[in-house]
């Protein structure tokens, strides 16, 4: 994959040059500047499809894999070390309420000091 994002900066770069080097009218620029564009496209497709076939079912799958270990070690944290049983969904419930709270003080007018 690193050696793709390479080719693909150096794709960007060529058909940026390509399109500051652009003349309306001229040929060989409008040539060079379709060349680049459909070489960074094609680039693009094929290192697209291939993030989206190989690269992340294999990153689901290793995150699925830790999927229970996370869940449980954050319960612990939650319930044990730090905030204790129920103060998840009590914060939540508070964040809830925010928009409800704080709209007056959005339309209070700020004194001048």
């Amino acid at each position: 994959m690193a050696q793709e994002h390479d080719s693909g900066r150096r794709l960007a770069a060529a058909y940026t040059a390509a399109v500051r080097s652009y003349v309306p009218g001229d040929r060989w620029s409008g040539a060079r500047l379709a060349r680049a564009s459909h070489a960074y496209v094609d680039h693009l497709r094929l290192h697209i499809e291939r993030e989206t076939l190989d690269l992340f079912p294999a990153i689901e799958a290793s995150l699925a894999a830790d999927d229970d270990r996370l869940v449980a070690a954050f319960e612990r944290i939650e319930q044990q070390q730090q905030i204790g049983a129920g103060a998840h969904e009590l914060l939540h419930a508070m964040i809830d309420t925010l928009p409800a709270r704080i709209a007056p003080w959005l339309q209070t007018p700020v004194l001048a000091e």
